[in-house]
Order: C-alpha cells, then structure tokens, then sequence
C-alpha cells in the first residue's frame, strides 16, 4: 500500500515498539508441527472479501450500495493525479469500533476495522486458528519511519496475526490488544529487505 496505509500502521504500532517480547512468536496458531506443504499453503495470500466486498476488485458504487454514505472522507495525493481516499463509517457488524474503507483508483484496496477494546484472544476466537504470526520491519532505505515499506522480519516490532488464505491481517500490539483488523487485497509487507 502506499505512504499513508504504512503511517496508520506505525501509529498503532508506535505504542508497543518498546515494549515487545524477546522471543518472536510461533509461526502457527496450532499447537505441535505443521507439515511443510500445509504451512506453504497458509503463507500464500489470497484477496479477502468483507460483506460483498472483494479487495481490489469492488468499486466505489459497490462500497456505496453496502456501506451507504461514509461519515467523513479523507484523501491522500502525495503529488499524484490518483489520490487514494479513505471512506470512514461506525459501527463495523464483526466488533465495536469504526470502519474505514480504502480506495484508490476507484477500486477497494482494503477495508480496516479499528475495533474497541478486542483482545488478541477474543480475535482468534472469532477468526480461528489457521493463522499465522508474522513479524514486519521498516525498509528504511526506502523511506522514513512514516513512508517506508514493511518487509518480514524476525525480530521486527511489527506484529500481525495473519490469514492468508483469506485475506485477513490484525494488528498486535506488546499488551496483545488488537489495533487494527485488515482485509486486504495483497501482502502486508515484502518477504525481505530491498536495502543493502
């Protein structure tokens, strides 16, 4: 996604930097050993789908019909003639909290529920437990802390509870509270750094 997509996350990621544990996490959400071709399988992304809508293939009158007017927009040029816009709405069906929509080229890139008090626990337990746990860094060659790329990253201080299968990224923080859950339309972030 672009610079401010990679904001948001650091934002609400910026509060636990600090604080993250020392061991990364297990890389399944199941307990004992995953054969090898079903981890594969659970590492590839897949477009999600939230409520009719498809992650890089709805358009604005798609989100319009399901979601109705937006309680605020915001828009994003950073120079461009394509601006991405975000569409923000209340109350998301799933958890308590706010909703917004992101949009660019008149195409959904993703939709980002910003839920209220929902633990990582409460997440798993509505969502299952084929996840994953990855870690992101920022490729700071890149940019800086507030445009810079993500990339997978072992001891990063980024941290998603991931389904790739369908589409679906949460966002943890040091306490294991859930910031953020994403559908999305590609990955996260790069499976490796483009700097030297």
């Amino acid at each position: 996604m672009n610079a401010a997509i990679v904001f948001c996350i650091i934002f609400s990621q910026s509060f636990f930097a600090f604080g993250c544990p020392r061991f990364a996490p297990k890389e399944n959400g199941q307990s004992g050993t995953t054969p090898t071709a079903r981890a594969d399988v659970k590492r590839v992304w897949r477009a999600a789908t939230y409520r009719g809508l498809t992650m890089g293939r709805s358009n604005v009158a798609e989100m319009l019909r399901i979601f109705g007017a937006p309680k605020k927009s915001e828009v994003f040029s950073e120079g461009t003639s394509n601006p991405e816009v975000w569409y923000h709405y209340d109350g998301p069906r799933d958890f308590p909290g706010t909703l917004r929509v992101v949009v660019y080229r008149s195409i959904v890139q993703a939709v980002d529920i910003l839920p209220k008090d929902l633990k990582k626990e409460e997440a798993i337990k509505h969502f299952g437990l084929d996840y994953i746990v990855t870690r992101y860094d920022f490729d700071s060659c890149l940019g800086d802390e507030e445009s810079a790329p993500l990339f997978e990253s072992p001891s990063g201080a980024v941290v998603f509870i991931e389904y790739r299968q369908r589409g679906i990224a949460i966002a943890i923080d040091g306490q294991g509270n859930v910031n953020e859950v994403r559908y999305v339309s590609e990955p996260i972030g790069a499976e490796s750094s483009k700097c030297k």
